[in-house]
């Protein structure tokens, strides 16, 4: 515990330069104007009567999944209430537009004693949750103090399990704050079991577990009509250094198939602009998703996704599927959520975020691997031209994502047994 208390004393020494990156960040544009103030515990929501499920949540993946556990939780215990938090404004939108029931967002606050004593002393949750690999030791601690602690879905990358086994006796520390740590995928739970196995127990993937993404069936609607029948590829949650591939990769289609839309949806939309550069460089007519405009003219060639929450309906519109952070050395998305719709599914070689998810998608030929943009291209030709294989590799990617209910399910009662009234 030396570690943790060593954390806490210089945690409150760095609180102004907290401050100085709240600021920096405001500036910039990647805080909420309106609300940042709640990561100093400056709260203006009510907490609401009852049992307060607390779940914290960073990526849009994550929340994603919390959205879905939730839904099917509220069926079953309708007079439990949630508190979501997470750390970018992003991930805020996705929740936001999900009209959660029973549901309170707010902005995670700084890990600093004294702020993170204030935001426990208004929500007084009656359980905590944390998602994947978030470890805020303030937090953490100050959260056992009042709840009993869960980790959900926890990820443990062989990068950070290399560092950790460094400083083994610090996590060993904060795993045993947790009351239970639910692993994601069972080389989480060998990894995670190398450090503390008395509080570790698999259920199953959550990420395999939740349901379909959702989508506006209006907007598809809409959408289908002013494309017709054109072939469409989406890329979804690309990085720096893919859209400019995914752009040459559309040029080469484009000589074989006049009517081909590429639309691609970034994973961080405030680099719209810098993919807008870019394309231009290219001369292709190119049309930007926003809330305002909703409309694929039939000379459009590339279309940006620039609006949060519609990616499961851009994955409607397609039948091949392209997801990013792959052909770069980011680890990769969740190649479940295009599957779960039954697109023909491709990765680059950088999945190390998901290798058992990816490991079974190959086994099953669910999932098809390009290494480079002449790869990608090839890939891509071989589906259009043989729609045997097309149909092939779209059944395959749907019956390895089936969506499993049970482990969603198994989650939903453990959560249940440890909520205290």
């Amino acid at each position: 515990m030396l570690y943790l208390h060593l954390y806490r004393f210089i945690s409150l020494l760095l609180y102004p330069i907290w401050l100085l990156l709240l600021k920096k960040r405001i500036k910039k544009g990647k805080e909420d104007e309106g609300r940042y103030l709640e990561k100093l515990a400056v709260i203006l929501a009510r907490r609401p009567k009852g049992n307060l499920i607390w779940f914290h949540a960073v990526s849009v993946g994550e929340i994603n999944i919390i959205i879905s556990l939730i839904k099917l939780y509220h069926k079953k215990f309708p007079a439990d209430n949630f508190l979501i938090t997470t750390t970018t404004v992003t991930s805020a939108e996705v929740f936001e537009k999900a009209k959660m029931p029973n549901s309170i967002h707010q902005y995670l606050p700084i890990d600093v004693p004294f702020i993170v004593e204030k935001f426990f002393k208004h929500w007084r949750p009656n359980l905590s949750i944390f998602t994947e690999s978030e470890i805020w030791p303030n937090l953490l601690l100050t959260a056992k103090k009042h709840s009993p602690v869960l980790l959900i879905n926890g990820r443990l990358s062989e990068q950070s399990f290399s560092k950790w086994k460094n400083i083994k006796s610090l996590m060993i520390s904060l795993l045993k704050v947790y009351d239970l740590v639910l692993p994601g995928t069972s080389v989480d739970l060998k990894r995670f079991s190398f450090f503390c196995q008395d509080n570790i127990h698999y259920l199953g993937n959550l990420k395999n577990a939740a349901p379909p993404m959702p989508y506006n069936s209006s907007l598809l609607k809409k959408l289908k009509g002013s494309i017709g029948n054109r072939k469409v590829v989406v890329y979804a949650s690309t990085h720096r250094g893919e859209e400019e591939i995914i752009v040459n990769v559309h040029e080469q289609l484009k000589q074989h198939y006049k009517d081909l839309l590429t639309i691609i949806v970034p994973r961080h939309i405030d680099r719209t602009a810098e993919i807008l550069r870019m394309t231009a460089r290219h001369k292709l007519n190119v049309s930007l998703y926003t809330d305002n405009n909703h409309i694929i003219n039939s000379k459009d060639e590339i279309y940006i996704g620039n609006v949060v929450g519609v990616l499961g309906t851009f994955y409607r519109l397609a039948e091949i599927a392209f997801v990013g952070g792959s052909l770069v050395e980011r680890g990769g998305h969740n190649i479940l959520e295009p599957g779960k719709l039954g697109l023909a599914v491709l990765v680059g070689p950088h999945t190390f975020n998901f290798t058992e998810i990816v490991q079974g998608f190959l086994k099953e030929e669910a999932v098809i691997i390009a290494s480079n943009q002449k790869e990608l291209y090839e890939r891509i030709k071989s589906l259009f031209n043989d729609n045997e294989y097309l149909k092939k590799v779209q059944k395959n990617a749907l019956k390895v994502s089936k969506s499993q209910d049970e482990v969603m399910n198994l989650y939903i009662e453990t959560i249940n047994k440890f909520l205290i009234a």
